[in-house]
């Protein structure tokens, strides 16, 4: 009963992954058909890798959902640290070719609005991927990132230990730090003074009136 839950969970949330991926797929279109009259500056965007892999990543992911194969689902999120370095790396090509050729700036912002197109397509294969993961595991991905997490290559530093924030600490000899609440309400209060106004002088003696007098 639980799987069968989590199949329909699951095939509710693909359905709109799809959806929003035909969404990019047209944007991409529409930024294509702006730059085609243009004339085309210099470039060294790989959109060609990047649009590989993005396909790639889909194409597993469904392979996984249709199969229900989670060890091809953590494949595709491993896949998904290269496309955003793809797309990081991006930024810094664009601000380059926008220095180098500023009439050309439309040009290049309309690749980086491609390369963003392209990554979050990534980003939904990923998603689908995960929920084929949910699907036959039971197990969400955002509460064991430790486990699909991909190790980072090369020698690790070590890391110096945390240094203790020196907050509450007082040299030697020094009286404790006391609470500021307990020390104001240790010192002596001054009298209120006196406001003017009409006050009650008290009871006649044999009578039941108060006689008033301003102060």
């Amino acid at each position: 009963m639980a799987g069968d839950l989590r199949f329909l969970v699951t095939v509710l949330k693909i359905n709109n992954d799809l959806e929003r991926i035909g969404d990019l797929a047209v944007n991409i279109a529409e930024r294509a058909l702006h730059l085609a009259p243009r004339e085309e500056a210099v470039t060294t965007f790989d959109f060609v890798g990047m649009a590989t892999r993005a396909q790639e990543m889909l194409h597993t992911a469904l392979d996984a959902l249709v199969n229900v194969d989670p060890a091809r689902a953590r494949d595709v999120c491993a896949m998904d640290d290269e496309v955003d370095a793809v797309n990081r790396a991006m930024y810094g090509q664009v601000q380059a070719g926008i220095r180098e050729h500023p009439r050309h700036t439309d040009f290049y912002l309309q690749q980086l609005s491609i390369s963003r197109q392209l990554e979050r397509i990534a980003d939904h294969a990923t998603n689908i991927a995960e929920d084929v993961i949910y699907m036959s595991e039971g197990k969400v991905v955002r509460h064991h990132v430790e486990e699909f997490s991909v190790p980072e290559r090369g020698p690790t530093r070590s890391r110096p230990p945390p240094v203790e924030p020196r907050r509450g600490r007082r040299p030697p000899g020094h009286p404790p730090c006391t609470n500021p609440a307990d020390v104001l309400a240790s010192r002596p209060r001054a009298p209120a003074p006196a406001r003017a106004g009409w006050r009650i002088s008290g009871r006649r003696p044999g009578g039941t009136r108060h006689s008033r007098r301003w102060a």
